[in-house]
């Protein structure tokens, strides 16, 4: 294994838990790696959290390669290797591919990384097998499921060929799975086959005042609907008819430029509709906004009159709009949710926050600080407290921190108080690290991950006790000595 020539983020840093994800990102970021002797320690963590399984990956270099593939317990991290372009591990990655051992006789997890490793990186010889495994019955109906999501997301027409296949599939997880995959590819034939039911299934048509839906579903399916998961779609409401959940499941995979031919997004949004199908058009409208992530959209189902107050109530979730929509408007509509918030929007809130692009604007970072203490009165908020208390956390910014200490004095119920004053030492904490990653990018680092003293506060100043409602914790992984 070579050697990984890369300066080594802080021990210290690494072992605090609430900011142990932006450690990784930032290793990444200054292609820093992690200490040999912590490499186990933090695959433990790692198989918990994939978002930065990647960034670990990289950070861990081609030692971790070798840790991966040694134990069974981590080849799931093995796919990741590479993927955020880790230089030293790639090699390592490349090598360990020509080996079909866990293909062989590995377990189901690990047979499924090397799968997805191979599709990556030799997708000619990752369709044989997928041939083999689809077009035979070796493999149970679940491992052929799962073969068959790791389609998702290619454009190779003749995986197409293997998905259409496994429409036909006797076992219904199988063919359900390829018709989940194939929602997601709209040009191909499933997609096609989906717009021309949809051309004639709904049909957007000239009104007294602006448009209105014609909506004419067969009252039972064809052969053909049957086949593309049309016999007994899905329920996301129970009280919906058969038809309609029909028409969603068809609806959703129609593209937003069909109906754009019709007139604008306002305009088709507010189309007028039967009150059978009235719910459905909006689920599946609101749902292909989602999927294609259109701002035009977006920003007009915000137009609408009374979004927010419909949002949930039809089974609609609308606050990840937040990360579609421009971000001076999505600060704008976030600043209006909080100041007029109500007990009855908590859902919606939480998503908005959830999906909202941070760092926001110093404006509207005073503006969600100056509300705590009035959401904090309502119990059922709380979990709208506990999320912007966590969001505000990661900012970045020491003023944020002496804000937060003093909204927390204003704040009567403990709980609350306490996941204010949480988030002020989320700050503290960034900020300390932020500090040593500084220090090691500036000069010689020391010895494997041990930067100069002055750098990094000891961990034994961290607090340790995290907060049971938002889980933000200073908390050492390992206890004394990490070797």
């Amino acid at each position: 294994i070579p050697a990984d020539p890369r300066p080594a983020l802080p021990v210290e840093v690494l072992l605090v838990e609430s900011t142990f994800d932006e450690a990784l990102r930032l290793a990444h970021r200054h292609d820093l790696r992690v200490p040999t002797r912590l490499i186990p320690a933090l695959f433990r963590m790692g198989e918990r959290r994939p978002e930065v399984a990647a960034e670990l990956m990289a950070a861990a270099g081609p030692t971790g390669v070798r840790l991966a593939r040694a134990n069974p317990q981590w080849h799931a991290l093995l796919r990741y290797a590479g993927s955020a372009e880790a230089g030293p591990a790639t090699e390592a990655v490349a090598a360990a591919l020509v080996d079909d051992e866990p293909w062989r006789i590995g377990t189901p997890p690990a047979r499924m990384t090397w799968l997805a490793d191979l599709r990556r990186r030799q997708p000619e010889k990752a369709v044989e097998i997928f041939g083999e495994v689809l077009g035979g019955t070796a493999e149970t109906p679940a491992f052929r499921a799962q073969v068959v999501r790791l389609l998702d997301g290619d454009e190779l027409g003749v995986e197409e060929e293997l998905l259409e296949r496994a429409l036909d599939a006797r076992a219904a997880e199988v063919a359900t799975a390829a018709r989940s995959t194939l929602e997601r590819r709209p040009g191909s034939a499933f997609g096609r086959r989906m717009l021309e039911r949809g051309r004639s299934w709904a049909r957007l048509e000239p009104a007294d005042s602006g448009l209105r839906w014609s909506i004419d579903v067969p009252a039972e399916p064809s052969a053909a609907d049957r086949r593309d998961g049309l016999g007994a779609p899905p329920r996301p409401d129970k009280r919906l008819s058969a038809p309609a959940a029909r028409l969603l499941a068809v609806l959703r995979v129609v593209p937003l430029a069909h109906w754009e031919r019709f007139g604008t997004p306002v305009q088709v949004l507010s189309a007028a509709v039967d009150d059978r199908f009235a719910r459905v058009v909006d689920l599946a409208l609101t749902q292909r906004v989602r999927v294609e992530r259109n701002r035009a959209w977006a920003e007009a189902i915000l137009d609408l009159p009374g979004w927010a107050d419909d949002a949930g109530g039809s089974g609609r979730v609308v606050g990840f709009l937040a990360g579609i929509v421009d971000r001076s408007r999505a600060e704008s509509v976030t600043r209006d949710l909080v100041v007029n918030a109500r007990p009855s929007q908590a859902g919606l809130l939480l998503e908005w926050l959830e999906h909202l692009p941070f760092p926001v604007s110093p404006d509207l970072a005073r503006a969600l600080i100056a509300a705590l203490p009035r959401l904090s009165a309502d119990r059922r908020l709380l979990q709208v407290v506990a999320l912007g208390c966590r969001r505000l956390g990661q900012e970045q910014e020491p003023a944020w921190e002496q804000a937060l200490r003093v909204a927390a004095l204003h704040i009567a119920a403990p709980t609350a108080s306490r996941l204010v004053t949480d988030a002020a030492d989320l700050q503290a904490v960034r900020a300390r690290l932020h500090a040593a990653v500084a220090a090691v990018v500036a000069g010689p680092a020391a010895a494997d991950g041990h930067p100069p003293v002055s750098a990094v506060p000891p961990v034994s100043a961290v607090p340790s006790a995290p907060s049971e409602t938002t889980g933000v914790s200073e908390r050492p992984y390992l206890e004394g000595d990490p070797s």
